[in-house]
């Protein structure tokens, strides 16, 4: 005969609760459990009450409230992500902002913030880019400039290929594409910057290509001559 289930006292029912909540805790900070909005919602809503309450909250006092749900406090910036413009941050506080025109002013304030610091990202870029460039403009006999448009090359084996140049200078070229032609002697049309259906034609000797990107090639070779009287290619054979 079973034994009857006997009701859980006070004491050992928080008990139990503290050891789920434990659990799930660990199981959170290892990965096991995957975190959602959802997950996050209701410690979202302690977190405003709180800031509301109080008039702000530290970022303590969220991480708090991440383990008092059986979560990892780790999340506490997640958090502050969902809250959005609800709670301002000034001086390491975040105070409650009530909906309104109040809220609209911080959320166009943190537009501003992010906009800031995306321009300042793509800046540090293109700072970069134009040192390397300077680099290279130093090893180079010859100074290349930016030259992006759409030429056919003709291989050896008399295949047509759409390709994009990237560079000029006037010992070489640089062309993107889906082939590589590292080792190929190829004939080159290039659009007049004027008359885009007028071509100059060149052979030029491929020296390298470079995977860049999924089904992208790089190509750079440099000029051996400038052909005559070379009419365009009448046929435009797809790539292989």
């Amino acid at each position: 005969m079973s034994s009857p289930i006997l009701p859980l006292t006070s004491r050992a029912k928080a008990k139990a609760d503290d050891v789920r909540r434990r659990a799930r805790t660990s199981a959170a900070a290892e990965g096991t459990v995957p975190m959602s909005r959802t997950d996050l919602k209701g410690v979202v809503d302690a977190v405003q009450r709180r800031a509301q309450r109080q008039g702000f909250v530290v970022p303590r006092e969220i991480r708090a409230e991440l383990m008092e749900a059986g979560l990892n406090d780790s999340l506490w910036k997640d958090v502050l992500a969902l809250a959005g413009s609800s709670l301002n941050c000034r001086h390491g506080r975040y105070y409650y902002v009530p909906a309104g025109p109040s809220r609209m002013r911080v959320r166009v304030r943190h537009d501003h913030v992010h906009l800031r610091h995306l321009q300042r990202a793509v800046r540090w870029l293109i700072r970069q880019q134009r040192a390397v460039e300077a680099v290279h403009v130093e090893r180079r006999s010859h100074r290349r400039m930016h030259f992006v448009c759409p030429v056919q090359v003709e291989t050896a084996d008399h295949r047509v290929l759409n390709l994009v140049s990237r560079e000029i200078s006037v010992s070489g070229i640089r062309l993107l594409g889906t082939m590589a032609l590292q080792g190929q002697r190829v004939r080159v049309w290039i659009p007049r910057p004027e008359n885009s259906a007028d071509r100059c034609c060149f052979l030029v000797q491929m020296l390298w290509s470079a995977v860049v990107g999924d089904g992208l090639c790089e190509s750079g070779g440099v000029f051996l001559e400038l052909i005559e009287a070379e009419p365009n290619p009448l046929k435009i054979a797809s790539q292989e």
